[in-house]
């Protein structure tokens, strides 16, 4: 879900994605919310991700030349939305850390929890760097920020992407892996290092099949 929500929205053409990654996302958070608060405020946040995927489907498709949409996207409101999108996409990733952190020094998993808090550092300066980019008195230099914050971006993506597997590789062993599917949020068992992640990954896979 993180995959299709943020990796496949760098290119606009494939912002159509982002109609399969967040509904993943909001699934797997509602799973995880009994588990530490941060995700329960994550998941509330999360909800605002609808929306954007909404709008950002029909100009993905715009994008691709579908010409009865093209005109829809023209004009001061593309400019608001690109910019609300970058906050709130900064807001999620910079909230999903912060979860991640909390939940891996509750189970003492310091090195999931260092490097949590590493990404969460590199996302910060990440989009403080496309936003500085963006402000209208650079426009001149814009095009010196564009490649920096491009391989930035990527680069915190593929790391939050290995943060999150490390996550399911230690926390959610293969024998534990039922706990998805069984479980439902008001049932969740007391916090360990053998359950907690399991919904991350599994719980949107039961939506699809």
């Amino acid at each position: 879900g993180f995959f299709f929500a943020v990796m496949m929205s760098l290119y606009e053409i494939f912002s159509i994605a982002m109609l399969v990654g967040y509904p993943m996302i909001l699934v797997a958070l509602r799973r995880l919310a009994p588990y530490h608060r941060r995700f329960h405020l994550l998941f509330y946040v999360s909800m605002l991700s609808i929306p954007f995927a909404l709008y950002y489907a029909p100009f993905s498709l715009s994008k691709l030349g579908v010409t009865a949409l093209q005109g829809l996207f023209a004009g001061t409101h593309v400019t608001v939305m690109q910019w609300a999108y970058l906050i709130f996409l900064c807001a999620f990733q910079l909230l999903l850390l912060y979860a991640i952190a909390g939940l891996a020094d509750e189970l003492s998993l310091f090195a999931i929890k260092a490097m949590a808090w590493r990404n969460f550092l590199l996302v910060g300066i990440c989009y403080l760097l496309d936003c500085i980019g963006r402000m209208p008195i650079l426009a001149a230099y814009e095009p010196y920020f564009a490649l920096p914050v491009i391989l930035c971006r990527v680069l915190t993506i593929f790391l939050n992407l290995w943060l999150i597997y490390q996550c399911y590789r230690q926390i959610c062993p293969e024998e534990e892996n039922a706990l998805a599917f069984d479980l439902e949020p008001a049932e969740a068992p007391p916090i360990s290092s053998t359950n907690v992640i399991s919904g991350l990954f599994l719980s949107p896979l039961r939506v699809i099949v």
